[in-house]
């Protein structure tokens, strides 16, 4: 970074004050070379010559050990050509030090993204965990939901227990080196029984109350109940088992919309307009069937786009209806497979050289 002590600029165009830590390790040891290097690493000399050095044990903040007590009791008086160590809260370090150069003139300010252009490899590591994150954070969000609707209408008991608890276990496993997938195997293990635990529990209470506020709006037979716990209005696919292979439309108010089997008792069909946090009800109906004449296309359109294909399956042609401008150059095709090999320099568990472009595999 060219700068550690500057502005960033936010969303909205507020400012705020930041300063980096300038250590030369994460794992924040006392001692002469690291003061050493925490200084000269510092990018702002020319606003003030104090900077912020974390420290403590081990990876992710062990706290601090007796021997750098001692260290930092000895260093605080100063060694020739190093720094003096004075310690004090993270809090009266950043006032003091805005305190003394906001006001300066050239505070450099940030306007973009922080990116540590490393370890890109972590988004796929352990894709697993990432998937399990992602199921119990929708789930339990809907469970929180549920829970505060029946509670708002019906009165009914809020069941903040389960809820604190499954929130409990997601957040400490998005710990920086759980879902990254940069842990060691026993730690995946245990995650894996946490999130199966937390998603069996969790669909058994969602379930309990979503049919208790079903029952409480008296939904009637041979009928869908569909909640939308989002904060919009939203237009989805709506997946139901039902005990029937005769259905053929749901009605919508007064208007049928088609069904379409999955299989021998699973259905889905397209639920539009439903408010936030509200819900509608869907009356499933058989009717004759008519006879559908399969056909082989090769475009597809919806309300947003209408995307042209060739006999690969490549996207050929992606239209968007809006500006109808064409997004793919006819010549490069998309939805394409890509292998690359993929070997960096450093950590193969964690990062993705840019170099890996020039590596790629035919199909």
């Amino acid at each position: 970074m060219p700068t550690t002590t500057n502005y960033d600029k936010n969303f909205g165009d507020s400012i705020s004050f930041t300063d980096t830590n300038n250590t030369t390790t994460y794992t924040g040891i006392i001692g002469p070379n690291m003061l050493r290097g925490t200084y000269e690493r510092f990018q702002n000399k020319d606003l003030t010559d104090n900077t912020l050095m974390l420290y403590g044990y081990g990876d992710g903040g062990g706290g601090p050990t007796k021997d750098m007590l001692e260290k930092e009791s000895r260093l605080k008086f100063g060694l020739p050509g190093i720094p003096r160590i004075d310690l004090e809260f993270n809090s009266d370090y950043l006032k003091r030090t805005y305190e003394k150069i906001n006001h300066l003139q050239g505070m450099p300010t940030w306007d973009g993204e922080l990116y540590f252009e490393y370890h890109r490899g972590v988004l796929t590591s352990n894709g697993s965990i990432k998937k399990w994150n992602r199921i119990c954070e929708g789930l339990v969000n809907d469970l929180e939901i549920m829970n505060a609707l029946n509670y708002l209408y019906f009165n009914k008991p809020f069941e903040k227990e389960v809820i604190d608890k499954s929130w409990d276990t997601i957040l400490l496993n998005q710990f920086h080196d759980i879902i990254p997938g940069t842990s060691i195997q026993e730690v995946y293990d245990v995650a894996e029984e946490e999130y199966a635990t937390i998603y069996e529990l969790g669909v058994s209470q969602l379930e309990k109350e979503l049919l208790f506020f079903a029952n409480h709006i008296n939904v009637e037979n041979d009928s869908v109940f569909v909640m939308n716990t989002l904060p919009f209005a939203r237009k989805d696919i709506v997946e139901v088992e039902v005990d029937s292979s005769e259905y053929t439309h749901v009605l919508d108010g007064t208007t049928l919309i088609d069904v379409q089997y999955m299989s021998e008792n699973k259905i889905n069909f397209i639920a539009s307009n439903i408010e936030s946090f509200g819900y509608k009800v869907f009356k499933l109906v058989k009717q004759e069937q008519k006879k559908v004449e399969q056909t082989e296309q090769l475009t597809f359109d919806n309300d947003f786009f209408s995307i042209g294909f060739n006999t690969n399956g490549e996207i050929v042609s992606l239209v968007e209806k809006l500006t109808s401008i064409e997004l793919i150059n006819p010549l490069k095709p998309a939805n394409l497979l890509m292998s690359y090999e993929d070997r960096p320099a450093n950590w193969d568990n964690w990062d993705v050289d840019l170099f890996y472009q020039k590596k790629a595999i035919s199909s």
